[in-house]
């Protein structure tokens, strides 16, 4: 879901970003106030799952490929205000290190990927009382509502508008939302249990153990997602929604692969080994400097 560069205009641009830069902002503001912060380890890893369980295609129907978004499990796992500063880290890096996303859509994509999601769920999920059930409608939910702000930018950017693409949005959507459920209740189950067993084991290191098994399986099938366009890609190419223009930089491991490397596999497991271990990194320091600024507060 993933908006590149020259398919919005440059008003829904700009009013995306403003969006982003204000719920952003907010969480930021919010997060510093919270007096329980997730532990910089327990960041970083939500970053790095949802960062290489993005990579993982899968087909969705005939001809077309789906991703999990994420939102929700960050939500579920973080909370709302740190759930959006993952989320948004994510598309971050992804926009500037892989060309994910255009830098001047940005701010739509962190709309629609990460403060959607995130407010969707926590709304859907506080008036559900079933934990697990309430877990994946509120992530099918967050899905669908993403798919509909998505929509409804492409729709008001296209000439003349094309009110069969938000439809389309919301319906290709509607059945990726049917795996980012059960991925996000079973990943929220996971991570319960994994920290109960450590805690109960008196060994809490052993409780990224998972996690980190997760990550480097990702990482390594990641070559193997599939080619087939995703629901946005889908939609755009049967509205014809796509617009020719030159892109504002290159990624430096543009498409996820890097140059260096000419086997494709390798260049595909390389890249993605290099995004989780930047996002570690910016994770750890953005929760340090979160820590901090509270300490010093107090």
């Amino acid at each position: 879901m993933h908006i590149p560069g020259h398919m919005l205009t440059e008003q829904v641009e700009m009013v995306a970003s403003l969006v982003a830069l204000t719920g952003v902002g907010a969480a930021v503001s919010s997060a510093l106030k919270e007096e329980k912060k997730p532990p910089r380890l327990d960041f970083a890893r939500i970053v790095a799952v949802v960062f290489v369980l993005q990579m993982l295609n899968f087909p969705v129907q005939e001809g077309t490929s789906g991703h999990f978004l994420g939102g929700a499990l960050a939500a579920a796992t973080l909370g709302t205000n740190f759930g959006i500063l993952a989320m948004s880290l994510v598309i971050t890096v992804q926009t500037l290190l892989f060309g994910d996303g255009g830098i001047t859509a940005l701010g739509a994509n962190i709309c629609n990927m990460a403060l959607i999601p995130v407010w969707t769920y926590a709304i859907v999920r506080a008036y559900l009382p079933s934990r697990d059930v309430g877990t994946a409608i509120a992530a099918w939910v967050s899905v669908v509502a993403a798919a509909f702000a998505c929509g409804t930018e492409l729709v008001i950017s296209s000439r003349p508008l094309q009110w069969a693409a938000l439809s389309a949005m919301v319906a290709v959507h509607s059945l990726t939302g049917v795996v980012e459920a059960g991925i996000t209740m079973g990943m929220v189950k996971m991570f319960t249990w994994e920290g109960a067993a450590a805690e109960a084991a008196g060994r809490m290191k052993n409780r990224w153990t998972v996690s980190l098994f997760l990550v480097i399986v990702g990482i390594l099938l990641a070559p193997f997602a599939s080619p087939l366009p995703d629901g946005l890609e889908w939609v755009a190419e049967r509205y014809r929604l796509f617009h020719a223009g030159m892109p504002a930089f290159v990624a430096p491991l543009h498409d996820y692969k890097t140059t260096l490397i000419a086997h494709e596999y390798l260049s595909s497991v390389t890249a993605a080994f290099a995004g989780v271990v930047i996002l570690a990194a910016l994770s750890c320091a953005l929760m340090t400097g979160l820590h901090s600024r509270r300490g010093r507060q107090g």
